[in-house]
């Protein structure tokens, strides 16, 4: 997503003309980058911390929908001609151009940020795992573990105490 915010917004209607302030980045692009770091920041501490995350598809959701916006808005694909003083003339019509790479990238790359984060919540939890004490022992142990590592005891569930660290 970052890489989209490089990319041209509009495509030239011609293969000699040029477009000033094409890249996403100039036309409120900042916003996929801000997505993209708030999913990746969501999806590192919901592995830390061992949940099963909502942001990082919320925020890859959201990225699409911008992308969308963007896409389908004319006003910032609209091109004037340029007077002698080198600022638009807006007084009579403009041109519409095509839509560019950036906004199909920024999209595609929210949808994949979205998938992702889905993924994430369907995946077993590896960051942290139920844990319980042995009653024999009083060690750490998993708590679906049926024999204690540390002192070789046979557990069964209703023996085992609860005490989830």
């Amino acid at each position: 997503m970052v890489a989209a915010v490089f990319l041209p917004v509009s495509e030239p209607t011609s293969t000699l003309a040029t477009i000033e302030q094409n890249t996403l980045i100039q036309q409120e692009g900042w916003s996929f980058i801000v997505f993209a770091v708030l999913a990746v920041i969501s999806a590192y501490r919901s592995y830390r911390s061992g949940r099963r995350p909502w942001a990082p598809i919320v925020w890859g959701l959201l990225a699409v929908a911008y992308a969308i916006y963007m896409g389908t808005d004319k006003g910032l694909r609209t091109l004037y001609p340029v007077g002698p003083n080198g600022t638009p003339d807006t007084s009579g019509a403009g041109t519409v151009a095509a839509v560019g790479i950036a906004v199909y990238l920024a999209g595609a790359s929210g949808l994949v940020m979205a998938l992702g984060g889905r993924l994430m919540r369907q995946s077993p939890l590896s960051g942290a795992q139920a844990t319980a004490r042995c009653p024999d022992c009083a060690e750490t142990i998993l708590a679906a573990a049926r024999v204690c590592k540390h002192c070789g005891a046979h557990l069964t569930a209703p023996t085992l105490s609860g005490d989830a660290l």
